[in-house]
């Protein structure tokens, strides 16, 4: 009997002690964080009339002023953000020059699983072929692959299809985002 009782109170202090590391990432998200740098590199492929066409595409930041605010299951975001989408071409050409975000303001409900996050839409809104996949988006899921009290540093997949003048584009992006805490 004294076993029986020994054992439960050791596994109940065990259960105590370990903690929950959801919790502990979720604590740690929340508060304002604002955009140090985002960097990303794909494909866009133009399906045309049975000809496909499949380019390199780089996204770099630039000047940056613009910060994500958690709350308990919802963020905002507000600022202005400019990045460089350089399409390359089968001959190394610069296709698309970079493009200013002023006044961007968005918000969203978000779920957190471990080290994932699922939200309603994008924290970053980018242009490709003349298409915002931020607004396009929808539900996206983010691998937070590092967070500390001072920074966190987001990744995310997008891939979307579009149907733009006759063609069919497709685009996939693999972006990884830094940010400071506030």
């Amino acid at each position: 009997m004294k076993k029986s009782y020994l054992f439960t109170f050791l596994s109940f202090l065990f259960l105590i002690s370990c903690g929950d590391s959801n919790s502990d990432t979720r604590d740690m998200l929340l508060g304002g964080w604002e955009l140090a740098q985002v960097t990303g590199e794909g494909t866009a492929s133009v399906d045309e009339d049975g000809t496909t066409t499949v380019t390199d595409i780089a996204v770099s930041s630039g000047d940056v002023n613009y910060v994500i605010t958690f709350s308990e299951g919802s963020y905002v975001t507000a600022g202005s953000y400019d990045l460089t989408n350089e399409t390359i071409d089968s001959n190394g050409g610069k296709v698309f020059e970079p493009v200013s975000y002023t006044n961007a303001t968005g918000s969203g409900t978000y779920d957190l699983d471990d080290m994932e996050i699922t939200a309603e839409g994008p924290f970053i809104g980018v242009f490709i072929v003349d298409t915002n996949l931020g607004v396009m988006a929808g539900e996206q899921t983010f691998t937070i692959e590092s967070i500390t009290a001072e920074e966190v540093v987001f990744s995310n997949t997008q891939e979307k299809n579009i149907q733009r003048d006759g063609a069919e584009v497709t685009v996939l992006l693999n972006t990884r985002s830094v940010w400071t805490k506030k």
